[in-house]
C-alpha cells in the first residue's frame, strides 16, 4: 500500500522540529539528494566561441543564450526566452536543454550585420559535445529556430 503524503501536513510536522532535528533531517535529505544525482542531466563544460565563432574572441560579437520557452507575440530575437551565457569563458552547460548561439560576421573594425544563429543542445560526448539541431541566417533565422525548438520540445 503506497502512502500519499500532504506537503501541508509534512510542512507542520517539520515546524515542530527542534534544531537538532532539523540538522539530522537535513543531513538525511542531501544524503537521498546525492543518491538521485545520478539520475540529474550531466552538466557540461565548454566555451561555445571554440565551436560556433570564427572571429576570436567575438571580435564581431555575438552571445549564447540557453532556451527556456517562446513568446510568439514577439517577432524578433526578445521571443527567445532565457538567460545569456558568459562571453569567452568555458561555462556550464546541461545536457538535453536547448541553447542558442548568435555569431556576428566580422570584426570591431569591419562590423557586417551578417549573422548566423545555431541551437543546439549539448551531450558529454567529449569528442562533440555539441549537437546542433537547426541553424539560420539573418532572414530565416527566427522561424527557423521556433519550429527545431518546438520539435525538440515536443520530443523530450
Amino acid at each position: 500500500m503506497e502512502m500519499t503524503l500532504k506537503p501541508e501536513a509534512i510542512i507542520s510536522q517539520i515546524k515542530l522540529l527542534g534544531v537538532p532535528e532539523l540538522q539530522n533531517l537535513r543531513e538525511i535529505i542531501n544524503t537521498e539528494l546525492a543518491s538521485r544525482a545520478e539520475d540529474a542531466p550531466a552538466k557540461i563544460f565548454l566555451n561555445t566561441e571554440k565551436y560556433f565563432d570564427k572571429n576570436p574572441n567575438r571580435a564581431g560579437g555575438g552571445w549564447t543564450k540557453n532556451v527556456i520557452r517562446l513568446d510568439k507575440s514577439q517577432n524578433n530575437g526578445y521571443s527567445i526566452i532565457g538567460n545569456f551565457k558568459k562571453n569567452n569563458v568555458e561555462d556550464v552547460y546541461i545536457a538535453n536543454r536547448l541553447y542558442l548561439d548568435c555569431e556576428n560576421i566580422g570584426s570591431y573594425n569591419y562590423p557586417t550585420r551578417n549573422r548566423i544563429y545555431n541551437l543546439f543542445t549539448v551531450t558529454s560526448d567529449s569528442k562533440n559535445p555539441v549537437n546542433i539541431l537547426a541553424q539560420g541566417n539573418e532572414k530565416d533565422w527566427l522561424r527557423v529556430i521556433w519550429q527545431a525548438a518546438e520539435e525538440f520540445w515536443s520530443g523530450h
